[in-house]
């Protein structure tokens, strides 16, 4: 009789893993839902974001699951300010190609970064945390890339619709 007990308690072990890995989901889902509106506060990429960010979220998730809030937020304000230069272009079809072309770049690059480690054993943690820490850094940069030519007004760069609007104006 004892044995059955003892068989009981080794199934619960199983058990309690998944109850502390679903613990450790929802306290992450949490945790983002309250420092959603700080991080708001906070311009995407820049060093204070990412101060922030491991300060709230990411004290309560584990490393891998902080580099893939950092990488879903870093996507988000590229395409912020792809549209924003997008929809701001005469001629936004020479971006669309560069961007589809970067995306391929940056790909390719973050999977060199990684490819000292085995990726393709799918249990190698430290392989995608390197590999999306450089997807992160890369998006990042073209995020400010992004938001320095839709500041920029010179001669030479693309046609913006902002730009002619203010000739116009003069």
């Amino acid at each position: 009789m004892a044995r059955s007990g003892n068989r009981g308690a080794a199934r619960c072990l199983p058990l309690m893993s998944n109850v502390r890995r679903h613990m450790r989901h929802l306290l992450l889902i949490v945790g983002m839902l309250y420092s959603s509106a700080a991080l708001s506060e906070e311009t995407v990429c820049t060093p204070a974001w990412f101060d922030q960010l491991q300060a709230t979220t990411c004290g309560l998730a584990s490393e891998y699951d902080c580099q893939g809030l950092m990488l879903r937020e870093a996507n988000k304000e590229l395409n912020v300010a792809y549209g924003e230069l997008v929809s701001d272009l005469v001629y936004p079809e020479s971006l669309a190609q560069s961007q589809r072309a970067w995306l391929r770049f940056r790909n390719a690059e973050c999977d060199y970064q990684a490819s000292g480690m085995n990726c393709n054993a799918h249990t190698s943690r430290q392989c995608w945390m390197t590999r999306d820490a450089c997807v992160v850094h890369l998006t990042c940069e073209r995020v400010f890339q992004f938001r320095a030519q839709s500041a920029a007004h010179c001669n030479g760069c693309p046609a913006k619709k902002s730009d002619s609007t203010e000739v116009k104006r003069r």
